[in-house]
């Protein structure tokens, strides 16, 4: 009976035993879950500044969104919009570069560039101010849904390059966007001749033309591969294009190991500090649960 009563009293102490293990055990599972949350944080942080600083210190360069040569937008009309925005003020997105200096760079008729830059305009990416003296002013619609999908870099230097013709520059301009492996300064694709022409969007017999000027110049190296095409079961190439001779590798071969020292620096004194409260915790738990078991015997005798 004695026993029976004693046991009785010890169990609002087992149970505060029970209650303070509980609680000390969703304490540590926060502990944890803000630890993966900081860690995962500053990964993220370290991965942003790490774009930031890249972008900071590759060469000079234009940047020219993904998904732009669809509808009526060709190969040719996809490059000269790369030169237009070679010219434009970055504070502004705009651009008042006159016709002659755009002749001059793509030797295009200027009728011709006023074509392509009414298509541009209708297509919505750019918006054409009329100006005194034929002096227009281009400015570029940065609110399209284009700028949200990515976009291609070419240097300066290939931009400048007269040793590429225009054609063959756009071409390499549309390519880009389809390159895997770019970071080993050889992008590749792997297609069929159909598919590169619809790429450049223009006909199969103008892509064969540029192929050949590419092949000649070693730009482009083609291999036979095994792959199919799954809708019309034609064997796929794999095309190689030299980003290298082309001046387009320094974009992707930039080794910059400037890691953020005192960023990592504070990640691991954050992770050490909440790894030792957890020992703190684990250790206080452990005391918590020998009082208890120690006050519940000494009750019982």
């Amino acid at each position: 009976m004695f026993f029976l009563i004693s046991s009785d009293k010890t169990i609002p102490s087992i149970l505060f035993s029970f209650i303070i293990f509980l609680i000390l055990f969703v304490y540590i599972i926060i502990i944890y879950y803000i630890r993966d949350c900081l860690n995962n944080l500053t990964v993220k942080n370290i991965n942003m500044n790490n774009k930031k600083e890249k972008l900071n210190t590759l060469p000079q360069h234009v940047q020219v969104p993904h998904g732009l040569c669809k509808g009526q937008i060709d190969y040719q009309i996809l490059g000269l919009y790369a030169y237009l925005r070679r010219y434009m003020n970055k504070d502004t997105y705009s651009t008042f570069v006159s016709l002659r200096t755009l002749q001059g760079e793509t030797n295009l008729s200027i009728p011709t560039i006023q074509k392509y830059l009414s298509i541009l305009e209708e297509e919505n990416h750019i918006k054409i101010i009329k100006g005194e003296k034929k002096c227009n002013t281009y400015v570029f619609n940065k609110n399209s849904s284009l700028y949200n999908k990515g976009f291609e870099m070419y240097t300066f230097e290939f931009m400048k390059s007269k040793e590429i013709p225009f054609k063959e520059k756009c071409a390499l301009i549309a390519f880009q966007e389809r390159m895997m492996n770019k970071n080993s300064g050889r992008g590749t694709i792997s297609s069929t001749p159909l598919e590169m022409s619809n790429i450049l969007n223009t006909s199969f017999s103008t892509y064969k033309r540029i192929e050949k000027n590419l092949i000649n110049n070693n730009w482009i190296t083609i291999m036979k591969s095994n792959a199919k095409d799954s809708e019309t079961g034609c064997v796929k190439n794999v095309y190689t294009f030299d980003l290298e001779a082309i001046g387009q590798a320094v974009l992707f071969n930039q080794k910059k190991i400037e890691e953020h020292d005192e960023m990592l620096h504070k990640m691991q004194e954050e992770i050490e500090r909440l790894n030792h409260e957890v020992k703190l915790l684990h250790k206080e738990l452990g005391d918590k649960n020998k009082e208890s078991v120690k006050s519940a015997t000494i009750k019982m005798i």
